[in-house]
């Protein structure tokens, strides 16, 4: 009998946990939720934005969405790249203005205890906005870029719609989430998390755009399988996505430089494959917004 009452106890504990994490990632529990014009403000003093060199008229712009241990290296190396053709660079720290700092707090949002995907895609809605606001910026022409954690957030922004809202946002209709996303040309995504918890493997994406991934071989961050496996379903249902796997590669494959806390191996070829299938994507991508403007 006593047997009996522990599983009845566990199987209890469990439930309350699923119900809990349920609620957390769907339901908005335990976020802190601001309209959208304070999640903009939240996060203005973070939005590092800067422009291209001579740029000729309102530039279009690339939101930069770094992993869970904030801007590195690569990250810059990535905003100087797209800027030499011609892009805008917006770079996100999600994490400075909700007080996580140094090496401790940020591990605990790599290690999935803080700051989950979707809590940091509302982070992209309010730097759309803010792009919209600079007449130096074309805010009809963005890409989305992302790393790892960062790539879970974009891809969590892109299945914005009627079924699947950023609970971390108050009193934002449907009507308003559309709008937003609309500028929304594409997406750059670099080794994200596509695990359990991830809106893009449940739920699709509502944002049709193209997609460019890029996949390490010899991951042991992220599962890559899972990335896999959500882009074919994404290819299912009709996304342009164009996944590459680079079958040597690590995590943080195009970041020069040792990291303890990220062990990884530079890859000059897999990282200078990634920036030329990128600069091709965001010239089709070019072509096509200015297609769309002409009509």
């Amino acid at each position: 009998m006593g047997w009996h009452r522990i599983f009845a106890g566990l199987a209890c504990v469990a439930v309350a946990a699923t119900v809990l994490a349920y609620g957390y990632l769907f339901g908005g529990w335990f976020t802190v939720k601001r309209s959208l014009a304070e999640h903009r403000a939240f996060l203005s003093a973070a939005f590092d934005l800067r422009l291209p060199p001579a740029a000729d008229g309102p530039a279009p712009a690339a939101i930069l969405m770094p992993g869970c241990l904030g801007t590195q290296g690569h990250h810059r190396d990535w905003a100087a790249f797209l800027r030499r053709q011609g892009w805008a660079t917006l770079t996100v720290d999600s994490f400075t203005p909700r007080g996580l700092h140094g090496t401790a707090a940020l591990t605990r949002v790599c290690e999935g205890e803080d700051v989950w995907g979707f809590e940091r895609a509302a982070d992209i809605l309010a730097a759309i906005v803010h792009l919209s606001t600079r007449p130096r910026v074309d805010p009809g022409r963005i890409v989305l870029f992302g790393w790892s954690h960062g790539a879970w957030a974009a891809m969590d922004a892109l299945t914005f719609g009627p079924a699947s809202r950023p609970t971390n946002l108050k009193a934002l209709p449907d009507s308003a989430v559309a709008n937003i996303t609309d500028d929304i040309a594409g997406a750059v995504l670099f080794y994200p998390y596509c695990g359990w918890g991830t809106r893009s493997r449940t739920r699709g994406w509502h944002r049709r755009v193209p997609a460019l991934l890029f996949l390490a071989g010899r991951d042991r961050n992220v599962p890559t399988g899972a990335c896999i496996a959500t882009a074919a379903a994404l290819k299912d249902s009709g996304i342009p996505i164009e996944e590459t796997v680079f079958p040597e590669a690590t995590h943080w494959f195009d970041h020069q430089g040792g990291d303890a806390l990220m062990p990884h191996t530079y890859s000059p070829m897999a990282t200078a494959m990634a920036r030329s299938q990128t600069q091709a994507f965001l010239a089709r991508l070019a072509g096509r917004t200015d297609t769309r403007k002409g009509n």
